[in-house]
């Protein structure tokens, strides 16, 4: 029924169930049933309550920013999330906020490396000497490599000046190159002050 739904519409659908186990179960049945360029994402619930002084699972915020990546996304197919009740409860930040620290980086666009660098570390990146993880960057000279959560692999852009000269991909276990891109986008990560936009610390509730 999800997938004769989603072919007649053709929009972005949140599926909301009961259970956490339930959520991640549909998610993996609708990988299955939905076509194969359909986005389905989980937005995951949190491993700790809202006003725990801990920090989440890094791995459950990421799947909470790759909801809200391809929820904000502009063109491709409509995704799909499955979110139990408990994801929900968690505030976060709404979508002009989410999207405001949103860019897209392309081959030949103006844009210093060092404010590159700037605005991925204020956008929750972590500095790393190698680029490992999802939600790391790091800068050598006028290469820049970074990996936003929500893509599979992260992203070496090369730097003529302030010019961006070629964007790559590339293997995170042996650093090498895997194939050429004409752009990518870069959405927040879960870490460091812009967390958050995903997960509100409890003096952004405010009064209830």
């Amino acid at each position: 029924m999800t997938a004769a739904l989603y072919e007649v519409l053709r929009l972005p659908l949140l599926l909301v169930v009961p259970e956490p186990q339930r959520a991640r179960r549909l998610k993996e049945e609708l990988l299955a049933w939905l076509p194969p360029d359909a986005p389905v994402e989980l937005f995951a619930e949190l491993d700790v309550l809202p006003y725990e002084k801990l920090a989440p699972d890094p791995e459950l915020l990421r799947a909470r920013v790759r909801a809200l990546a391809a929820l904000g996304r502009d063109g491709g197919p409509p995704p799909v999330v499955v979110a139990s009740a408990a994801a929900l409860a968690w505030r976060t930040a709404p979508p002009r906020l989410f999207r405001q620290r949103r860019l897209v980086l392309e081959r030949g666009m103006n844009i210093p490396p060092e404010r590159l660098m700037a605005f991925l570390l204020a956008a929750g990146y972590r500095h790393e000497d190698l680029v490992e993880r999802p939600g790391a960057a790091s800068r050598r000279g006028g290469v820049v490599d970074l990996y936003p959560p929500h893509c599979a692999a992260p992203v070496r852009l090369e730097f003529w000046g302030n010019e961006v000269e070629d964007i790559r991909t590339f293997d995170p276990a042996t650093q090498r190159s895997l194939g050429g891109v004409e752009a990518v986008e870069v959405f927040p990560a879960p870490a460091g002050p812009s967390i958050a936009l995903i997960v509100p610390m409890p003096d952004s509730y405010g009064s209830r």
